[in-house]
């Protein structure tokens, strides 16, 4: 099976980049292996208890709850910058260095940035 990687790099409110890649993910996992990567502000889309405030946009954590048999994985590095530890995120999420990112990337048949 062909793979995906979803890379994330923009905060999930705010902007539909995040909502973007999560669509994508959901949409990808038919079809692809997929892997959604979350790198920079991206990585708060993976975390715990998120608060949208008065941005008007859905609660991704929810639809991200609906992701089925699809990797997480986030920077460990921009973790670590943001002050924040893999259990900050939602079980099953992974944090990851730089070389296993690019080796994911460069084992991808596709690679999307959002």
């Amino acid at each position: 099976m062909d793979t995906v990687t979803i890379i994330s790099r923009k905060p999930p409110y705010g902007l539909i980049n995040a909502a973007e890649a999560v669509r994508h993910t959901l949409g990808a996992g038919d079809d692809f292996r997929a892997i959604l990567l979350l790198i920079d502000g991206g990585i708060y889309l993976a975390k715990k208890a998120q608060d949208m405030g008065e941005t008007g946009f859905s609660n991704l954590e929810e639809s991200l709850g609906l992701v089925e048999d699809i990797e997480i994985l986030v920077d460990r590095d921009s973790m670590i910058s943001r002050g924040l530890k893999e259990e900050d995120f939602r079980e099953g999420v992974k944090a990851i260095g730089k070389d296993d990112i690019r080796n994911i990337i460069k084992k991808s048949h596709s690679t999307m940035i959002f």
